[in-house]
C-alpha cells in the first residue's frame, strides 16, 4: 500500500492491499473471539476495552498532530474538509463521509489528509456488528455448520451488493460502503470458524497460487476497473489460500527480523503514511512528488511510527485500564482536544489580500455551469444570435469572460455550457467523475450538447485535457480519446466547422496557497516544472490529434497566455483562480493577449444557423 501511495504507477493495482488486510483481520478477530463464545469466556466489555486500547490512541495521537498542521498550513476552505472529516471519524463513520464524494473545490483525494482512515472506520464497525451477530446465532444452539452457512450467504450478498452498486454506477460508494466490504472480513472469519489447514505437501502449492493472485490482482486490477464487487474475491482468494497453507513455507522468513519488527509497527505505518503524503502533495500542489518530496514522507513514516510504537500504543496497550476509563481517557478526552485545536485554530484563519474582489475570486457571473438555463448564457455582443456553441469541463467555464470580450469586439455571441469534470463528448464515462452532484449532472449534460448542436454552425471544445488524457495522476476515462475522436467524426458528419481549444498555462500551486505560504512559512514553495510540461503534453497530443480533421481548427490559448512575461500574475494580483483555472481578470488578459497574437487562430465572426434550415 506505501508503494501504491507513493506513486499509483509503481504498483497500479496496489490499493488491493486493503482487501488483504481485510481478509486477515476478519480471521485474526474471529480466531479470538470464536472459541471464547463457544465455551462462555467471552466478554464484550472485555473485547472493546481491548479495541479502544489498540486502536484509538494512535489514531487520535496522528488526528492531534496533522490538524495542529493544517490549521496553521491549510486554507480555511480546505481546512474545512478536514474539520468535516474529523466529525464522521470520531464516530466510525469516516468510510460514509468518503463515500459521499468531496466537493469539487476542496483538496484532490491525493491531498485529504484522513482519507485513509475509511478503511479503519469499516474495520471498526465490523467490531460492532460482527461479534453480537456471532454471539446470538451461537445462543440460538446453532451448530457450526450453520453458522458457517449463514456466514457464507452473507459474504455473497455482500459481493453481490458491491457489483449491483457498480451496475448502477454508485462507484464511489461501493469503494467505501462497509456493506460492499463485509463480506471479505467474513472470507476471513469463515475460515477462522472452520479452523482446518492444508496438508504440508499441498501447502507449498496453496501458498504459491496465494501469492500469484494477489501478485496478479496489483497488475490486473486498475483504478478504473469495476471495483469491489466480484473482482474482489481474486485478491481475498489469494489472502484466504495464504492463511489456509498449514506449515508456511514463508512462516520461517516472516518469522525472522526485520519482518516480525514491520509487522508489529504496521498500523503506526498505516497511520502515518498517507497524512505524511497528502501533506506533501498539498504543499507542492501536484500528486508525481520530486525525490526530495517523496523522501521527507517516507522518513516521517518511520520514524514517528518507531515513536509511537513504543511511546504510545504498547504502553496504553497493555496497560490495565477498566472500559470507562478507556472510553473517557482515550475516546472522549482526544476529541475535546482536537475541538480545542479547531476553535484555537479559527483564530489564526489566513486572511487572503486578494481574493475578496469577485473579479479574482470566480470564473464570472451568469455562467452556466453545472446547470442547464433555458435561455442559455450568451456571451459576446448580445444583439446577435450566437451563433458558437461552445461546451466542455470547468475549463470551457473559465472562458466565459474571454469570449464574453471577444465577441464583443469582433460582433458576435456565444452561448457557452459546461460541467464540472465533464468535457461533454459523446459517450464520455462519467463515473470517473468523484462529485456526485457533477457526475449526476454530466449525464443529462451529454443529451443536451447532442440536442444543441444542430443548431449551430461553429462547435467549440474546452477541457482539462491533462486529466482527460490520464496525466494527471487521477483516475479518468481510459477511452477519452477514441470518445473524442467519435465526437469528432459525428460533428464532421455533420459538416461543423470545429474549434478545440487548448489548455491554459498552469500554476505548481493555486495562488492562494502560494500567497498562504508565504504569509505563514515566509517564502513560496519552490516551483516545479512538472504541472506545465504535463499541460504541454496534453495540449500537443490533442493538437496532433485534431490535425487529422480538416473542419477541425486548433486554438493555442496556451501560447498566447504565455505570451507575456509572467502569465500567472498582473502587478503582484493573481490572474488565476486556482491553479489551472483562471479567473475574470485572467481571462479579461488572454483577451488582450490574444488580439496581440497575429498567428492566433480565433473563431471567425460566428453567424447563426439562416432561419428555416
Amino acid at each position: 500500500m506505501l508503494i501504491f501511495h507513493i506513486h499509483h504507477a509503481l504498483l497500479p493495482g496496489g490499493f488491493i492491499g486493503v482487501d488483504v488486510f481485510f481478509v486477515l483481520s476478519g480471521y485474526l478477530i474471529t480466531s479470538n473471539i470464536y472459541e471464547q463464545m463457544m465455551t462462555n469466556t467471552f466478554s464484550f466489555i472485555d473485547f472493546y476495552t481491548r479495541r479502544i486500547k489498540r486502536l484509538l490512541p494512535s489514531l487520535y495521537f496522528v488526528l492531534v498532530i496533522f490538524t495542529t498542521i493544517a490549521s496553521f498550513l491549510f486554507l480555511p476552505e480546505d481546512l474545512r474538509t478536514v474539520q468535516e472529516s474529523l466529525k464522521k471519524i470520531v464516530i466510525f463513520l469516516a468510510n460514509q463521509y468518503f463515500a459521499s464524494g468531496r466537493d469539487y473545490f476542496a483538496p484532490q483525494t491525493s491531498e485529504t489528509l484522513f482519507l485513509h482512515t475509511w478503511s479503519l472506520a469499516i474495520e471498526e464497525q465490523f467490531y460492532f456488528v460482527w461479534p453480537l451477530l456471532l454471539f446470538l446465532v451461537i445462543k440460538t444452539g446453532a451448530r457450526k455448520s450453520t453458522i458457517i452457512v449463514i456466514a457464507i450467504f452473507a459474504t455473497m450478498a455482500s459481493l453481490v451488493y458491491g457489483q449491483y452498486l457498480l451496475y448502477n454506477h454508485e462507484v464511489t460508494f461501493a469503494y467505501y460502503s462497509f456493506f460492499s466490504r463485509f463480506g471479505e472480513l467474513l472470507a476471513g472469519a469463515i475460515l477462522a470458524i472452520l479452523k482446518t489447514r492444508s496438508s504440508s505437501k499441498t501447502a507449498p502449492y496453496l501458498t504459491a497460487l496465494g501469492l500469484v493472485l494477489i501478485a496478479a490482482s496489483c497488475v490486473v486490477i486498475q483504478e478504473s476497473s469495476p471495483f469491489p464487487g466480484l473482482l474482489a474475491t481474486l485478491p481475498c482468494v489469494g489472502a484466504l489460500l495464504f492463511l489456509y497453507s498449514a506449515a508456511n513455507p514463508l512462516r520461517s522468513v516472516f518469522s525472522k527480523q526485520p519482518w516480525v519488527y514491520i509487522g508489529q509497527i504496521s498500523y503506526q505505518l498505516y497511520l502515518w503514511h498517507w497524512p505524511f503524503l497528502a501533506l506533501a502533495r498539498y504543499l507542492e500542489g501536484q500528486y508525481s512528488l520530486s525525490n526530495t518530496s517523496i523522501i521527507l514522507p517516507v522518513l516521517g513514516t518511520f520514524l514517528c511510527s518507531v515513536f509511537a510504537h513504543h511511546l504510545i500504543e504498547k504502553p496504553l496497550r497493555y496497560h490495565r485500564t477498566s472500559f470507562w476509563k478507556s472510553v473517557g481517557a482515550l475516546h472522549l478526552a482526544p476529541i475535546c482536544l482536537l475541538v480545542l485545536i479547531l476553535i484555537l485554530g479559527r483564530q489564526f484563519e489566513f486572511k487572503t489580500k486578494y481574493f475578496k474582489n469577485p473579479e479574482i475570486a470566480s470564473y464570472g457571473t451568469d455562467i452556466c455551469h453545472g446547470e442547464i438555463k433555458q435561455n442559455g448564457c450568451i456571451k459576446g455582443d448580445l444583439s446577435k444570435a450566437p451563433g458558437l456553441f461552445l461546451f466542455g469541463d470547468s475549463h470551457a467555464a473559465h472562458l466565459n469572460t474571454f469570449f464574453d470580450e471577444l465577441g464583443k469586439s469582433q460582433g458576435w455571441s456565444a452561448l457557452i455550457t459546461s460541467g464540472s469534470s465533464c468535457p461533454g463528448i459523446v459517450d464520455f464515462n462519467e463515473n470517473f467523475i468523484n462529485t456526485p452532484a457533477a457526475l449526476t449532472f454530466c449525464r443529462e449534460f451529454k443529451n443536451f450538447i447532442l440536442k444543441e448542436i444542430e443548431n449551430h454552425e461553429q462547435i467549440g471544445i474546452s477541457a482539462r485535457w491533462e486529466w482527460n488524457l490520464g496525466l494527471a495522476g487521477e483516475p479518468h476515462d481510459p477511452d477519452f480519446i477514441k470518445k473524442l475522436e467519435k465526437t469528432l467524426r459525428l460533428l464532421e458528419r455533420k459538416k461543423k466547422k470545429v474549434f478545440i481549444f487548448s489548455q491554459v498555462p498552469a500554476m505548481s500551486n493555486s495562488p492562494q496557497r502560494t500567497e498562504l505560504f508565504r504569509a505563514r512559512l515566509h517564502s513560496a514553495i519552490t516551483p516545479s516544472e512538472n504541472e506545465d510540461s504535463r499541460v504541454t503534453q496534453a495540449n500537443h497530443e490533442i493538437s496532433r490529434l485534431t490535425s487529422k480533421y480538416k473542419n477541425v481548427t486548433y486554438v493555442d490559448l496556451y501560447k498566447a497566455m504565455k505570451s507575456s512575461e509572467n502569465p500567472f500574475w498582473d502587478e503582484g494580483t493573481p490572474l488565476y483562480l486556482n491553479k489551472d483555472h483562471m479567473n475574470q481578470r485572467g481571462a479579461k488578459a488572454l483577451f488582450q493577449r490574444a488580439l496581440q497574437n497575429k498567428n492566433l487562430r480565433l473563431p471567425p465572426e460566428a453567424r447563426p444557423i439562416p432561419s428555416g434550415n
